[in-house]
């Protein structure tokens, strides 16, 4: 009886090291979110939503002056919405970045609609396209990559690394380009610095449009915050948000972009 006894319990202990180990190794590991492989599902929802962040600024930077608290109004919603995402520990940087580019946006925005002078206005936005680049960086960071900031210009508003950009740094001369009909009037007291480039850093100030002037809008760059215009004779750049566009921008060339036959 005894042997028997002592058999059962040998066969039980052997049973249950059998079920623990066939527990272990059927068992799923968690992934872990912030290894390189997994990042960039990890990243998808603050890319989505600063995709959608994009989508508003530009619709923005294309509404008049008078009636932009509707943008401005969606974009504090998304941002609302940015700021209760929670995410993994590696993506605080990343997150607070983006906070902060987006509340730089939405005060741009704000300052122009609330008819703030031209310098103030265009300092808001450098501090923005600044704020930008560093969540374009630790984004690529985070990727294992390293986000070279486009030469044609500083990652504006609407840029999003691996964004496609224009073709040449300064405006041709000789006025090649055809007119579209659109054109875009300073609205506001103070002239607006007119530019070489399509960017607020690193391009050559040469001209400012006077208060009340309107110019014809012969091309856009490919997100549509900064518009090629006909002014004194030149093809200069002007940032969208500081002036009034008349007509529909859906018709104006993206500049350097191949025509459609």
């Amino acid at each position: 009886m005894r042997q028997k006894t002592t058999i059962l319990m040998t066969l039980t202990l052997m049973l249950s090291f059998g079920l623990a180990a066939c527990a272990t190794t059927g068992a799923k590991q968690t992934p872990d979110p912030c290894a390189q492989a997994n990042m960039n599902d990890t990243l998808k929802p603050i890319v989505e939503a600063m995709h959608a962040f994009d989508d508003t600024t530009f619709a923005g930077n294309i509404t008049p002056q008078q009636t932009l608290i509707i943008p401005i109004m969606d974009l504090q919603k998304t941002r609302r919405a940015f700021e209760d995402l929670t995410v993994s520990s590696c993506l605080d940087t990343l997150h607070k970045a983006g906070i902060d580019y987006m509340n730089s946006v939405i005060q741009y925005l704000g300052l122009f609609m609330a008819g703030g002078n031209q310098t103030t206005v265009t300092n808001a936005i450098n501090s923005s396209q600044n704020l930008r680049i560093t969540y374009e960086q630790e984004k690529a960071r985070l990727l294992g990559q390293t986000f070279t900031i486009p030469p044609t210009r500083t990652p504006g508003p609407t840029a999003t690394a691996g964004a496609p950009t224009t073709e040449a740094t300064t405006a041709p001369q000789g006025s090649a380009l055809p007119a579209t009909g659109v054109t875009v009037t300073n609205t506001g007291a103070e002239t607006i610095n007119l530019r070489t480039s399509p960017m607020v850093s690193g391009s050559e100030i040469v001209d400012q449009l006077a208060a009340g002037a309107t110019a014809e809008v012969v091309a856009k760059n490919d997100v549509g915050d900064w518009l090629l215009i006909s002014y004194n004779s030149k093809q200069v750049w002007v940032f969208a948000a500081l002036v009034k566009i008349n007509g529909d921008l859906a018709l104006v060339p993206v500049y350097g972009a191949t025509p459609t036959p």
